[in-house]
């Protein structure tokens, strides 16, 4: 049975900040239409609750595209849904990314080719399912419709992501080689090329003279090295630990309780080429390592090793 339109009072940007509400099949076309409205925050609940209508969501945002023109930042914001999609296994979606990496409207490619890169960004696939249901008095929405959850589903392996990439790969490579890429869509085809991988990627990449332009050249180096990782992946490795660290790294060395002072006196003797510090604890001292990691090798009293890192925004916390 057809569901009935919601009446005209209802406010459905409203109710997307109620986590009591589950929109339906029947709310696509207005979510639709608050994304192409662009409001930041209606847009940030609007994308994923539209992504978890699934066949809904796309066949609503393809029959936007296709009606009364879009300005490039409501189209590029549909499509990056679109991706939401491709990336839960809708290949429908992502032969929808596929055709507009080709639109005359350069924000829509940028955002084609920024989804269609996040296809290779993880090992896992977006799985949208549905949830338990909820009673009347739980939710807003028409009697026993399911909960839509966005999760990680299984993740793939190595060679199924490559052989699930071929076409993307393809489609980014024709883009690359076109004579009318902008530089801002040079960027996000770096950036995408580095997460799908492959030789050819990985030759154009290095090819690139990025003098002119600094953004450019950190998004291509990037873009490399995470190529070159992602081709290393099943290859064994070790860590190096007769080779000293570019930068001193900051190291906790735990120990067992009460012997803090004793660790604390040998690491001193040692001479790591940095600071020793006691904290008001007994059961770790910090280290500035200079040396190689395996100059900790001598100590006889450290159970683990923790290197400090400092997280980036984020204030640094008091020590101790």
């Amino acid at each position: 049975m057809a569901r009935l339109p919601r009446e005209a009072s209802f406010d459905l940007a409203k109710e997307l900040g109620k986590p009591s509400f589950t929109p339906g099949a029947r709310d696509a076309g207005a979510l639709v239409e608050l994304i192409v409205g662009g409001d930041e925050p209606t847009v940030t609940k609007a994308a994923p609750a539209l992504a978890g209508l699934r066949d809904a969501a796309r066949t609503a945002i393809v029959a936007r595209l296709e009606a009364s023109p879009l300005d490039e930042g409501a189209a590029a914001r549909l499509i990056s849904v679109i991706g939401l999609l491709a990336r839960a296994g809708d290949a429908p979606a992502k032969s929808v990314l596929l055709a507009k990496i080709l639109d005359p409207a350069t924000r829509v490619r940028r955002a084609s080719i920024v989804a269609l890169g996040k296809l290779a960004a993880t090992g896992n696939k977006v799985e949208l399912r549905e949830g338990d249901r909820r009673s009347d008095a739980e939710r807003r929405g028409e009697p026993g419709e399911p909960v839509v959850e966005l999760r990680e589903g299984a993740r793939r392996t190595d060679s199924e992501r490559r052989d699930e990439l071929d076409d993307v790969r393809a489609a980014l490579l024709t883009r690359w080689d076109a004579s009318d890429v902008t530089p801002d869509e040079r960027r996000a085809l770096a950036e995408a090329l580095g997460k799908v991988g492959g030789d050819a990627a990985m030759t154009r990449l290095q090819a690139l003279d990025p003098s002119t332009d600094k953004e450019l050249e950190r998004r291509r180096d990037r873009a490399v090295l995470i190529a070159d990782r992602t081709s290393k992946r099943g290859e064994d490795s070790t860590i190096a630990t007769d080779v000293a660290p570019v930068h001193p790294l900051q190291v906790r060395l735990a120990c067992r309780p009460g012997l803090g002072e004793l660790l604390y006196g040998e690491i001193i003797k040692l001479d790591l080429g940095g600071a020793v510090r006691m904290q008001q604890r007994t059961d770790a001292v910090d280290v500035t390592l200079s040396k190689p990691w395996s100059a900790l090798f001598a100590s006889r009293l450290w159970a683990t090793a923790a290197i400090r890192v400092p997280l980036a925004g984020l204030p640094e916390r008091p020590r101790g």
